[in-house]
């Protein structure tokens, strides 16, 4: 749901420059409650509402999209085992200098309970990091002390009460060099990161040595937080994210408790995703925006306001103006 911000437009004041923070808000308190897939174009967006241009009015209007078009995404948790048989577990990510124009990365993260039959989502976080890092060690390692000074270890406390036993938690990195740093709690090359993040390479190491928390390595595919740090290009990565977070596009409660495996190539996420096709055609809109859409054999433009679209027997519509945030929501 995000365009590459060196494409997105001029400096100048964008149209829905006066109504952008109640837009954007709104969107993200349903973020918050029941749509992590929508943080990082929240993030995206909210650092700019003060200075709005037209680039992010297509950012905006291309969510808007997103969200009409994808409705039947659920959020879905389940637990099947005996509180003596989870655990926590932190997956937490970075984007080395995301942001093109001011060179900042990006932190994400998410917190689950899992156990042999149990994927509970808990909380999610995407968050731009105040300085600018030198390499991507260096934002992993702050992403990492973010997501246990402010995620990680606050919800082991709530759950060890509730539990009334320690609960063990699992914390999951993607990137090698951040984790020999942090389990050697000193770099030569990261001595200045005390200064310009505020993060303490001791201190960090510290709390994986004290509290019962098992550093894991992970691959970037199977990394539940790389969805709250960078946009996709590729339809099949997208949709293998969304999974790696429990959103499951078409989903029912039948298909759940069949326990099938998840496959990409099955009808209740494939016919979720317009293929891309050779045919296309362009439409003008009325205030003149001239774009092209893929159109499959079956699909045809109506008329001057819409287009119809026949994407594997379903039919879409794409909308002209971007709709209301009320008809979204």
């Amino acid at each position: 749901p995000m365009i590459d911000a060196e494409n997105a437009g001029n400096e100048e004041a964008g149209v829905l420059a006066p109504v952008c923070a109640k837009i954007v808000m709104k969107i993200l308190y349903a973020a918050r409650v029941a749509r992590h897939d929508l943080f990082k174009a929240c993030n995206a967006l909210s650092r700019y509402l003060t200075k709005w241009t037209p680039g992010e009015d297509k950012k905006l209007h291309r969510l808007m999209c997103y969200i009409y078009h994808s409705l039947k995404i659920r959020l879905v948790s389940w637990a099947g085992d005996s509180t003596d048989h989870i655990h926590l577990s932190l997956y937490t990510d970075a984007d080395f200098a995301s942001d093109v124009k001011a060179s900042l990365s990006t932190t994400g993260a998410s917190l689950k309970i899992e156990g042999p039959n149990t994927s509970f989502v808990l909380s999610a976080l995407s968050k731009k990091q105040t300085a600018v890092c030198h390499s991507s060690t260096e934002s992993e390692i702050v992403a990492a002390d973010t997501s246990i000074r402010t995620v990680g270890i606050p919800t082991m406390i709530l759950i060890d009460f509730v539990l009334n036993r320690g609960v063990k938690m699992h914390f999951y990195e993607d990137n090698q060099s951040a984790i020999k740093i942090i389990e050697s709690g000193y770099s030569q090359t990261l001595r200045h990161i005390s200064r310009t993040h505020r993060v303490n390479l001791a201190w960090l190491k510290d709390q994986f040595t004290k509290l019962n928390i098992d550093m894991k390595y992970i691959t970037t595919e199977r990394q539940a937080a790389d969805i709250f740090t960078k946009h996709f290009v590729d339809r099949l990565k997208w949709y293998a994210a969304l999974l790696a977070i429990n959103h499951y596009p078409n989903f029912s409660v039948e298909w759940l408790m069949d326990g099938s495996p998840v496959n990409l190539e099955e009808p209740y996420i494939r016919d979720t995703v317009p293929y891309k096709h050779s045919t296309s055609k362009k439409h003008t809109f009325d205030d003149g925006t001239l774009e092209e859409f893929d159109i499959l054999s079956e699909g045809e433009y109506a008329d001057t306001k819409k287009a119809d679209h026949t994407v594997l027997n379903r039919n879409y519509t794409v909308a002209t103006k971007p709709p209301k945030t009320r008809n979204c929501l």
